[in-house]
């Protein structure tokens, strides 16, 4: 459900005119930029880790930047590279069976 996810997610920031903290238009947070900068962000921050799977959100939770979440998402579960759902098919795949027999064991008896 990435690219329902994404949208979503990108209607509500842009709604709030923080969008350029996913896109790099707004200037990239660090310790030294100004305090408006730093607490919008995490409020991005904050609203993508809470808006994804209770079980995913630790691998995001210590990135420094929303800009740096939503590229990892992107990275992970976006169709253009998404090694997740290729692993998870595959993992179905092996576990299919035919009565007794495994996918790969039933194929081979029709052949």
């Amino acid at each position: 459900n990435y690219l329902s996810w994404s949208k979503a997610c990108m209607l509500s920031v842009r709604a709030t005119k923080l969008v350029g903290y996913l896109t790099e238009s707004a200037p990239r947070p660090t310790v030294g930029n100004d305090e408006k900068c730093l607490c919008e962000d995490a409020l991005v921050m904050s609203w993508l880790l809470n808006s994804i799977e209770p079980a995913l959100s630790p691998q995001y939770m210590m990135m420094d930047s929303a800009k740096d979440i939503w590229d990892a998402i992107a990275q992970q579960f976006s169709q253009e590279n998404n090694y997740a759902q290729a692993y998870e098919i595959s993992k179905q795949a092996r576990e299919m069976r035919q009565g007794k027999l495994s996918l790969v064991t039933y194929y081979s008896t029709l052949t």
